[in-house]
């Protein structure tokens, strides 16, 4: 099977501690695929939205002939 190009994770913040092995994780997992996501406060899964819950989206896509680049965004840089 196919890895998949990217993976777009949605975390919410009181797993902030987890952050870095969560990534470390999902890096060896799929060492290819552009990773991309945020925290959130509301998560959407399995067709249903949680407000205010803690949890985590991950979904994996296959983009067949797409070249993808990931960037890096602070908070802080964002109006």
């Amino acid at each position: 099977e196919t890895p998949p190009d990217f993976l777009a994770l949605f975390v919410s913040p009181d797993h902030e501690r987890a952050y870095p092995a969560l990534l470390e994780r999902l890096e060896r997992m799929c060492p290819e695929c552009v990773l991309f996501g945020c925290t959130a406060r509301g998560l959407i899964a399995d067709g249903e939205e949680a407000e205010f819950a803690s949890g985590l989206s991950l979904t994996a896509g296959w983009l067949p002939g797409v070249r993808m680049t990931s960037f890096h965004l602070e908070r802080e840089s964002m109006p």
